[in-house]
């Protein structure tokens, strides 16, 4: 049975010390042993009584999301929850850690725990499930080594639940659990019989005790309490070790920890109210029971206990921050250390509003509106403190939706005007930011600040929010300033290629990569506008282009859903005439991306954000634009589910014909009544006693074409344009001549693109996206150019087809034909076929073929033959095998590319610069020898804090030898720094590779930060003097090297192709144009396209005066 058990604990860790878990595994294994391990629970059978069979606790697997998402991922791969201790929104957290470093935390991956942590456990965040204030019981004598060591554990013996944490640990098999309230909690630490109970405590400030059973520190007001006496207090490394006597029998010892923001009394009087005597059980049973009861408001009844596993426990999740700052009593520590009482129940801080304004908040709305208010009262008194609503990190000021969305939905117990004044004032305060004053004056930000979309389409959606709390509450001069603003997304909106990118002044960066977003790029930004989801349809092109468009972004993984700002996505299919693919998408990311295991999460969770999208998409409904009083539908997990809502309300959710194959909707009744759409309006759901959902394995598109956008969507109405009066300038005309096709197009309906196909002989030649205003006409017209003689068919759309007559001219162009393009890999191994492509066209109206002659060197290696069609473009393969080695100049017609052969891999060299004499506006040559081209910079610029400083930085162009990488990299320079302003980057690649001095750290990373970084601490005299730093990615591992010496390594889940079109800069980074610069010198730059040994690393340290 122990392998079974061993195979079970990913899965079930934190249950298989329930006897119902065995009952139902014996159950499952006779009945059926080819069913999968995870259907182990059984139904419930009477879900809308409210009154489940089995524990939600039992459902609560809080392992899932402690390591790296099984799934793919772009912008965060760590899940970053803690599976420790803690009470619903609880001030104290008591969990295990089992990394140190600049990687803290736990991770399920690891076996070894280093300390429990008591507080500050920002659930979901990269290092999420680090805190402060360390404990860690210390080993039998036998195992003792200094306290950060650790101690080893197995899996095996380890469990989790809400509020309750165990493990036993390896070396000398003694135990400690731990369970807590919202302030105060309670180790039992067991030690074996004959041991000396010693614990080591750390980061907890200085000690102070106040009896030999009761210790004080002012950080946090900690209070540490025993019920028996300390022997010993023993001050050792970075802590204290507390000493006491043996038991005979149970040699245990117990521990309350009791914080308050407010003063020593305080947490005395958390620790007298909450945890008033010594008995572990029952407070226990008493914090479980708090979760429980909140849990228990929603009730399940489907076959899949996988499901209810990922269910309960995102909803778990996403009831642990923000958390209450306030004591028992109300009172708190607020702004400038001064001491408030709580106009709620409870305070609360930790707020971070860009996480968790799109799911979170909405989700409390809904749910726990009595804390959603407190939440609200909260936000207001920071305002009343500072001037300033919360905002957290990122960008855009997203308090602002959480609260007109809690307004709209029904919580009205705080001021509206006064949270109108903080709203204005808060929006206003960012007019001193340069990057929004410039948003205001030109309507956009432009590529000269970094995250420069992001920055947009979120100040664009924070107007629209500012417009619609201007019309709840009648402020026509505020919605007249806000609400044309909430449509300056478009300012960036690029036509010929359908996408949001970066612009500076007229012209656009098409092709921006990672350069211009905040954790993204053009696929998911161009998306992220859900105020304005019918406009942005139009301005894709209508239905059939943007559900093409979208639908295979998320096919392909160009899009991935692994972070906030793709919440929203799945569910705008619903804003087109395909609503199923919406329900197809939701219900894949449901089944497929969420997972009961520990890295079940597809990416930071980042506060429970993650997990309450879940909730919500398994209920059946999400808030795209929050801030309108309305749901988008989607596709419901569950067969039946029953929610206890305030006021002695209840929501039963029926699908009976779910399954994991009947994912579509084939129709939708609210209290009996059909619903012809895919939305529910706030005002309905408030109301509603029954919500049902007849389930399909087929779309049933048709069954809701009664959906209107009002309300759901700033654009409340479609394009509605048509061709008319199309005009073709020439009938009769010369191979290769150009053909202008003129046409008018009326529009009856929203501003948006309509796309306009040319089409010859029935085959498709192009299309061009034309940008139509609403209720107007426009003339426009696009070109052709035709080969073959004899008559075509021309048409545009599904007009009329107009005929063109296409003859030879009478003088043939003098090259029939023309090489357009030449790509060749930059490194070609010595003697080894290495490839070519090229594209051919054939410039005449005959049949034509082509010699085409491949030089390397000026002396000809090889012919190709080429036959062409009239007009045809072709691309064509083709090899050379190079002699010698050294730099080849291959040339193919007009086209040439310059080509290294390589024997050793110190020959990979693709860059080498050394700065010399250079001055600020020269050339800065590479003496690889493939002649990539660098420029010095010194320029004045306005920095992101708003000072201007002079910055000197090189910029490489881009090159196909610097750009086109594959899994190897090897990066070097000579580096003199100086005093560092924050973050520095060294050496960048946009933010897709990157060596960065932060502090005492150095960092680096290839193919994304979003996979991890290896971070090194600085040498004692790394300031004023020169050093040599090497950065190696050789497949998933990274490594650092300082002056010849291997600094330190980390290794990713994944190895990255290290392709990128973002280009090399040495003292800066082309996504951070306002930030991010290094103070100091760089020279003897040099990039390798392998991963070098440390002595070849060591060998091409030339001596750097």
């Amino acid at each position: 049975m122990a392998w079974f058990k061993k195979l079970l604990i990913p899965y079930f860790g934190a249950y298989m010390n329930k006897p119902l878990f065995y009952f139902l595994v014996g159950s499952f294994c006779l009945q059926a042993t080819s069913l999968p391990i995870v259907s182990m629970a059984q139904n419930n059978p009477n879900p809308v009584s409210g009154q489940p069979l089995i524990n939600p606790l039992d459902f609560v697997n809080p392992f899932i999301g402690t390591t790296n998402a099984e799934q793919p991922t772009k912008w965060g791969a760590e899940g970053g929850t803690y599976p420790g201790a803690v009470a619903p929104w609880g001030f104290v957290q008591l969990s295990p850690e089992t990394k140190t470093g600049h990687l803290k935390g736990y991770d399920y991956r690891d076996s070894t725990i280093y300390f429990f942590s008591c507080a500050n456990h920002s659930s979901g965040y990269p290092n999420g499930s680090a805190g402060t204030m360390k404990v860690l019981p210390l080993a039998h004598p036998r195992f003792r080594k200094k306290p950060s060591a650790g101690r080893p554990f197995r899996h095996e013996q380890e469990k989790a639940s809400p509020g309750y944490y165990q493990v036993q640990f390896s070396d000398d098999q003694g135990s400690a659990e731990m369970t807590t309230a919202v302030h105060t909690g309670l180790f039992r630490f067991r030690f074996p019989t004959g041991v000396l109970p010693r614990v080591y405590l750390g980061e907890m400030g200085k000690l102070t005790p106040r009896s030999k059973r009761l210790l004080y520190s002012e950080r946090l007001n900690l209070l540490l309490s025993f019920p028996t006496d300390m022997m010993g207090m023993e001050n050792v490394e970075d802590g204290t070790i507390l000493t006491f006597a043996q038991k005979t029998g149970d040699n245990s010892l117990l521990m309350k920890i009791s914080l308050s923001t407010v003063d020593e009394a305080g947490s005395m009087r958390n620790m007298q109210t909450e945890c008033p005597d010594w008995e572990f059980d029952q407070f226990k049973k008493i914090n479980q029971q708090r979760w429980a009861d909140l849990l228990n408001t929603i009730s399940i009844e489907d076959e899949s206990a996988d499901n209810k596993i990922k269910f309960y426990t995102a909803l778990y999740h996403s009831y642990l921050v923000p958390w209450i700052i306030s004591d028992v009593d109300g009172r708190y520590k607020g702004a400038r250390g001064k001491i408030y009482q709580t106009k709620g129940k409870n305070q609360y801080g930790k707020f971070s509003p860009w996480d968790t304004y799109r799911s979170l908040h909405p989700l409390l709305t809904l749910l726990q509106p009595a804390v959603q208010e407190d939440m609200i009262r909260s936000m207001l008194d920071v305002f009343v403190q500072t001037g300033k609503l919360p905002k957290g990190p990122m960008t855009g000021y997203h308090s602002l939706p959480v609260i007109l969305d809690s307004w709209r939905k029904g919580i009205k117990g705080f001021d509206i005007q006064q949270a109108w004044t903080a709203m204005k004032a808060s929006l206003d305060s960012s007019l001193a930011e340069p990057d929004f004053a410039e948003y205001t004056r030109l309507g956009y930000v432009s590529a000269a600040f970094s995250e420069s979309v992001t920055k947009t389409v979120e100040f664009a959606y924070n107007d629209w929010i500012m417009a619609e709390m201007a019309k709840e509450l009648g402020d026509t001069a505020a919605y007249a300033l806000y609400a044309p603003r909430a449509l300056n997304y478009r300012n960036l909106f690029h036509f010929p290629s359908g996408f949001i990118v970066p612009r500076k002044g007229t012209g656009f960066i098409e092709e921006p990569e990672s350069n211009g977003y905040k954790e993204g790029d053009k696929w998911i930004y161009s998306y992220v506008v859900p105020h304005d989801a019918r406009g942005l349809v139009n301005l894709m092109g209508g239905d059939a282009e943007f559900s093409a468009k979208l639908d295979s972004a998320l096919s392909t993984g160009l899009l991935l859903f692994d972070n906030e700002p793709a919440f929203h996505v799945p569910y705008l299919f619903n804003f087109t005439d395909e609503p199923a693919v919406s329900q197809a998408w939701v219900r894949e990311i449901m089944q497929q991306k969420f997972l009961a295991r520990p890295g079940g999460i597809p990416g930071n969770d980042d506060l429970g954000s993650m997990s309450s999208w879940f909730v919500f998409s398994a209920m059946g409904f999400y808030p795209v634009a929050v801030g309108a009083p309305v749901y988008e539908i989607g596709s419901p997990l569950f067969q039946k589910m029953h929610i206890r809502l305030p006021g002695d309300r209840s929501l039963a959710i029926l699908a009976p014909e779910n399954s994991s194959r009947a994912v579509y909707l084939q129709s939708v009744e609210l209290d009996g009544q059909p619903l012809n759409r895919l939305f529910l309006q706030q005002a309905e759901l408030a109301k509603a006693g029954t919500l049902r959902f007849k389930m399909g394995e087929k779309p049933a598109n048709a069954a809701f074409q009664a959906t209107v956008f009002t309300g759901r969507s700033a654009t409340e109405l479609p394009v509605k344009a048509k061709l008319e009066a199309v005009y073709t300038a020439a009938k009769n005309v010369y191979s290769n001549d150009s053909i202008w096709i003129q046409f008018t197009l009326s529009n009856k309906g929203a501003a948006g693109i309509y796309p306009v196909q040319l089409w010859v002989n029935d085959q498709l030649y192009g299309t061009k996206n034309c940008w139509v205003p609403a209720d107007s006409t426009l003339q426009d017209s696009v070109a052709l150019q035709l080969y073959q003689p004899g008559n075509h068919l021309v048409r545009l759309n599904e007009g009329s087809a107009q005929l063109v007559q296409v003859a030879l001219p009478p003088r043939e162009p003098a090259n029939s034909y023309v090489i357009e393009k030449l790509d060749a890999k930059p490194l070609a191994p010595l003697g080894k076929e290495h490839q070519l492509l090229f594209t051919i066209k054939n410039q005449t109206g005959r049949l034509d073929t082509a010699l085409v002659a491949i030089k390397n060197n000026g002396l000809l290696v090889k012919e190709e033959t080429v036959v062409l069609q009239p007009g045809e473009r072709k691309l064509v393969g083709s090899s050379f095998i190079p002699k010698n080695l050294g730099i080849q100049l291959i040339e193919i017609g007009q086209q040439s590319a310059r080509v290294k052969t390589v024997e050793r891999t110190i020959d990979k060299m693709v860059l080498d610069v050394a700065m010399g004499k250079i001055r600020p506006g020269e050339q800065v040559p590479d003496l690889s020898g493939l002649g990539n081209k660098g420029s010095y910079r010194k320029e004045t610029r306005v920095m992101g804090d708003n000072s201007t400083q002079t910055i000197e930085y090189v910029q490489f162009e881009n090159s196909a030898s610097l750009d086109e990488l594959e899994e190897e990299i090897t990066v070097m320079a000579w580096v003199l720094p100086g005093k560092q302003r924050g973050m520095a980057d060294i050496i960048s690649k946009g933010d897709f590779i990157v060596i960065q001095q932060t502090g005492r750290t150095l960092s680096f990373f290839a193919g994304g930060w979003g996979q991890g970084s290896c971070d090194v601490a600085l040498p004692a005299n790394w300031e004023n003097k020169w050093h040599h730093i090497a950065a190696v990615c050789k497949g998933r591992l990274y490594t650092l090297y300082i002056d010849g010496v291997k600094a330190g390594s980390f290794e990713i889940d994944r190895a990255v192709n290290l392709s990128s079109r973002l280009r090399w800069v040495l003292g800066g980074n082309e996504e951070f144009p306002d930030q991010r610069y290094f103070n100091g010198r760089i020279n003897g730059f040099k990039v390798f396209a392998a991963a070098l040994t440390a002595d070849e690393i060591e060998g091409e340290m030339l001596p750097m005066e």
